[in-house]
């Protein structure tokens, strides 16, 4: 059919124009928006700590602000998820990144904790829309880098902490929380300012039944990226069932989902778990493997009955929080050394081991700046299986028409890991400390071996738009 050889698909235009000035823009905007999230989980780690003592708050109080925000995005995230999927990703990713620099400033305006919270609610339920941006990024990409470029989004990701705790030690202590908080909403404004700078994707519209749009995005594509186009037209491919989420469960879909599922869990589980406890540690006065327990214990309790005890962070607080930060950096870097070249249910499978081994090493004694080292190179691994290869994976694994309900659905179940995690890592560990780690360690031992499991590896692959039976079968 002649038809057929001059015709194409976005994966074959895509492949052909490469990546160029049209996509810097949009990964720049992306990362922009990616370093937001990081500032708001900077927000969580300070801002409960510091009102413990400026509104005399006891540390279940204190927690809710945490909490309200995860819960927030384990609601938002699914249902901006359908949103992408039916009304298309530029949409969804303005109307987050726009509401989110809204309730940001209403949470610096905020008088007592009732309205914090409700604020703080808001800005999780909006911030759900960041699980969208690999997604939409990935569909602009080729196939070689798409991995590459994704996972080093991670490192804005890292950069928002280190600057919420850089604005801490400038603003917090010297202007006070409401005027820290409103400096760490600037960048969030000026994503909302810059969002008339998206481009809708090219992938949506096609399967939308918005053809001549989809073909010019192409074009406006290999324009500014000064290639020549693909002679030919643009395969046809319309799918009015998208944003389904009965769809992740069936035709073989299953084996996909659960699996992607329990792994988002636990790897947010524990990557908020062993920050929470890396925090419990921090707090003693003196490292004594022996009393580790009781110290620990001590310390919460003082600080859960009597708030008057209760101490602000100090500049040695926030430069281990940017140290903290930084020390995601380097499983960015391992990450992305493996992803293309063992795979992503390989790689996956890798950080979360050599977490487990971490982890372990933390329950005999240890000289301290060991076993700080050893936190240190966790944080990293847990890192990279819990905010990089996740996305990478489920970006490409679903379709188009489902994309964004299965990253919305993945990163809801992340964010319930996120929302549950304090139960270990600040409850639990004061009671038994190896109890906790072994938690973590259990849960992660099993994520990595669901991983192998995986039916599909997506390396090498291009992005489908429709469903296809096909892409949910064992690769050998």
């Amino acid at each position: 059919d002649d038809d057929d050889d001059d015709s194409y698909t976005i994966e074959e235009f895509v492949d052909h124009v490469g990546i160029g000035v049209f996509q810097y823009k949009l990964i720049l905007l992306a990362a922009l928006y990616w370093m937001t999230e990081g500032i708001e989980i900077g927000i969580m780690s300070i801002l409960s700590t510091h009102l413990i003592c400026h509104w005399h708050l006891s540390v279940t109080q204190s927690s809710l602000l945490a909490t309200v925000v995860f819960l927030g995005w384990a609601i938002g995230a699914p249902f901006w998820g359908y949103i992408s999927d039916v009304y298309g990703r530029k949409r969804c990713i303005s109307i987050g990144i726009s509401f989110c620099a809204v309730f940001a400033l209403i949470s610096a305006a905020s008088t007592n904790l009732i309205w914090l919270i409700v604020a703080r609610f808001m800005v999780g339920l909006y911030c759900g829309t960041f699980a969208q941006i690999p997604g939409y990024i990935s569909e602009y990409l080729p196939k070689n880098i798409r991995a590459r470029v994704i996972m080093s989004l991670e490192c804005c990701f890292a950069f928002g902490t280190l600057l919420a705790s850089g604005f801490a030690l400038v603003f917090l202590q010297w202007f006070g929380w409401r005027i820290w908080i409103t400096m760490c909403a600037v960048p969030m404004i000026c994503g909302a300012c810059l969002q008339n700078l998206l481009t809708e994707s090219p992938r949506y519209l096609l399967v939308s039944g918005q053809y001549d749009e989809a073909n010019q995005v192409l074009q406006n594509l290999a324009t500014e990226n000064k290639k020549s186009a693909l002679a030919g037209t643009l395969n046809k491919v319309v799918d009015t069932t998208r944003g389904r989420f009965s769809e992740l469960f069936t035709d073989g879909r299953w084996a996909t989902t659960i699996p992607l599922c329990y792994i988002w869990f636990a790897s947010h589980f524990s990557y908020y778990g062993l920050q929470l406890l890396t925090a419990q540690l921090l707090v003693l006065d003196s490292w004594d493997c022996a009393d580790q327990k009781s110290q620990v214990a001590n310390q919460s309790v003082a600080i859960e009955t009597c708030w008057q005890k209760c101490s602000y962070l100090d500049n040695n607080d926030y430069l281990q929080l940017m140290i903290n930060a930084v020390s995601e950096l380097p499983g960015v870097l391992f990450a992305i050394l493996l992803i293309d070249t063992l795979g992503r249910k390989v790689t996956l499978s890798i950080t979360l081991i050599i977490f487990v081994i971490c982890m372990s090493l933390t329950s005999i004694c240890l000289p301290y700046w060991t076993m700080m080292l050893i936190l240190f190179i966790g944080r990293a691994m847990v890192t990279a299986a819990s905010t990089q290869v996740p996305y990478v994976y489920v970006s490409e694994v679903y379709p188009t028409v489902m994309r964004g309900v299965g990253l919305g659905f993945c990163s809801g179940w992340g964010r319930i890991g996120s929302l549950l995690a304090p139960f270990t890592g600040q409850v639990l560990v004061t009671y038994h400390y190896q109890s906790a780690v072994i938690i973590l360690c259990v849960l992660c031992s099993v994520a990595a071996f669901t991983a192998l499991l995986l039916p599909v590896e997506t390396k090498g692959r291009g992005l489908a738009d429709v469903k296809d039976i096909n892409n949910y079968s064992p690769v050998n």
